[in-house]
């Protein structure tokens, strides 16, 4: 069988020894083109770009970490031109944005971290429709790298292509070939303080605006905690996330991630917490992305007083109005060898949305009595008038025996009806752009 070089054009029925590599069936001898001495990764890129790519006007290329060969030959193909340079240079920033309609990266990564970040910058840097071509350990590799793809915007093409052996590669060399999808233009949300939640399925987890109700409350005698309103203000302050499926974790007191041990109550695949940090942290994820409006944090904490035995929830700020990342909710084991429980629909996060920054705007200042003294009769007055109503309420007869609170705080500020004033709060549930 006669070979041919896609590159400089030699037809021979033997190329030259290039050294070897371990396979699947064995090692295979790699073959350099005796005439420009290409190797097989250039030989194959080059090929498959002449059969595959045409450029509808003058194409660019950007190739990263390329053999002098792969670059030679495609800037034999006609209306082209070629930028070259290091894979780290994507990452920092040193090409344009859909400013390629080819890019190539000559290198084989190891870290999961780096392929999406080098992902993302591909996609920035390519045009619509513009093709990534890049080298894969074998093929257990490739497909696990073009899944990652077609989930950023990326799809491999329609048909196989064969044609390995006439260029002397070896028919399993591995290889990726994507094409970037032209993203649809987002919808606009309709409303001035958008709270949007973007996830691949709005059925994995349910979010609903954090309920009145406390169970430990409840319990008590004739719910005495609901007269206390700033608490029932909190209780209902943001976004309950909840458990699609109940859980029992136990950590058994060590280090590693192992430590945590999870049984869930049903094996569906609904995502339930797990161990991702060690050291006794149970972890949850939002299974989705929170974006706020400019200026605006969120506050992720766990359901706002409901204590949970066993767990302490740690708190977290987040930039979501710029951020892409992901967060997760984290509780703390408070004792090894402990057992908890989660039920299906138990909330596991809370969230709301507070300004960023606001809190540096704030100048703390103690300040004496006396320096203001109506603030401070006023004050001075409430504290006297409750040890009397809590004298009185033993007393039969009595209008603290009858009323049972006052209702000071209840009815607002008498003297200054502008001030705003809150009993309740009326947070709106998440609904569909549909809606």
């Amino acid at each position: 069988m006669a070979f041919t070089c896609p590159i400089c054009g030699h037809t021979a029925t033997q190329f030259k020894p290039a050294g070897s590599v371990e396979t699947k069936e064995g090692r295979y001898k790699l073959r350099a083109c005796p005439r420009c001495n290409s190797d097989e990764w250039s030989r194959l890129v080059v090929a498959w770009v002449k059969d595959n790519v045409s450029f509808s006007r003058h194409g660019r290329i950007l190739t990263l970490s390329c053999p002098l060969a792969l670059r030679a030959g495609l800037l034999k193909m006609k209306n082209v031109s070629l930028v070259d340079g290091e894979t780290r240079d994507l990452t920092g920033k040193a090409f344009g944005s859909n400013a390629y309609d080819l890019v190539v990266i000559g290198e084989t990564w190891t870290q999961d971290a780096q392929d999406v970040a080098t992902i993302l910058a591909v996609r920035d840097v390519l045009r619509d429709r513009g093709w990534f071509i890049l080298m894969a350990l074998d093929r257990l590799d490739a497909d696990k790298r073009t899944g990652q793809f077609k989930k950023l915007g990326f799809d491999e093409p329609s048909g196989a292509w064969a044609r390995h052996e006439e260029f002397a590669v070896h028919r399993d060399y591995p290889f990726i070939a994507v094409q970037k999808i032209p993203l649809p233009k987002p919808k606009e949300p309709d409303s001035k303080l958008p709270l949007i939640y973007t996830t691949d399925d709005p059925h994995r987890i349910e979010i609903e605006p954090a309920p009145l109700a406390r169970d430990w409350m409840d319990a008590t005698g004739s719910k005495f905690p609901y007269l206390c309103l700033p608490m029932n203000i909190a209780n209902t302050h943001g976004w309950n996330l909840k458990c699609p499926v109940g859980f029992t974790a136990t950590w058994d007191g060590g280090k590693d991630i192992k430590a945590i041990t999870i049984t869930r109550d049903a094996d569906d695949g609904r995502p339930v917490g797990y161990s991702n940090f060690g050291y006794g942290v149970l972890t949850f994820s939002a299974h989705g992305h929170f974006r706020t409006p400019p200026g605006i944090d969120l506050f992720v904490t766990g359901p706002l007083n409901q204590p949970k035995h066993g767990l302490c929830a740690l708190s977290g700020i987040v930039e979501n109005d710029w951020s892409d990342f992901f967060f997760t909710m984290n509780w703390l084991f408070t004792a090894p060898h402990q057992t908890i429980r989660f039920e299906k629909g138990e909330p596991y996060c809370t969230i709301f949305p507070v300004p960023r920054g606001l809190i540096e705007e704030f100048d703390p200042i103690i300040m004496s009595g006396e320096e203001n003294p109506d603030l401070w009769q006023r004050y001075s007055a409430h504290v006297l008038s409750r040890i009397d109503w809590r004298t009185d309420k033993g007393k039969k007869g009595t209008i603290a025996s009858k009323k049972k609170w006052q209702r000071d705080y209840f009815s607002g500020p008498p003297e200054e009806p502008g001030v705003p004033h809150k009993t309740k709060l009326r947070v709106r549930p998440f609904r569909s752009t549909e809606d």
